[in-house]
């Protein structure tokens, strides 16, 4: 790892790239949405509530074995919402997408 001679501490390098991560969210966050994104960000809320019932026992054993697996015990998104991290997000689709084949291949 290279040091940086402006950061004098551990804790001031924590805050530093605390804050350059922030930057990276803000610009992020900063970037327009094209109609089609918003448009399928929406279809995909609906689908989201509109599977909610079918989804909550596969999405409760999911956060069984994501904290089985170590990671920080969280709170289930209501229907429609996502979990704040992306990569939880993708393990959720992941786990979701598995389920749901391994259901239709019985």
């Amino acid at each position: 790892m290279t040091t940086n001679p402006e950061i004098e501490t551990e804790e001031d390098g924590i805050r530093a790239e605390a804050i350059r991560r922030a930057q990276v969210r803000q610009r992020i966050a900063a970037k327009p949405v094209t109609p089609e994104q918003q448009e399928e960000r929406e279809r995909k809320r609906a689908e989201d509530i509109a599977n909610a019932e079918r989804d909550a026992p596969i999405r409760a054993r999911f956060h069984d074995w994501i904290e089985r697996s170590g990671f920080r015990p969280m709170p289930i998104p209501e229907p429609g919402r996502s979990y704040s991290g992306s990569h939880m997000e993708t393990l959720w689709a992941a786990y979701l997408d598995a389920t749901l084949k391994e259901r239709a291949a019985k």
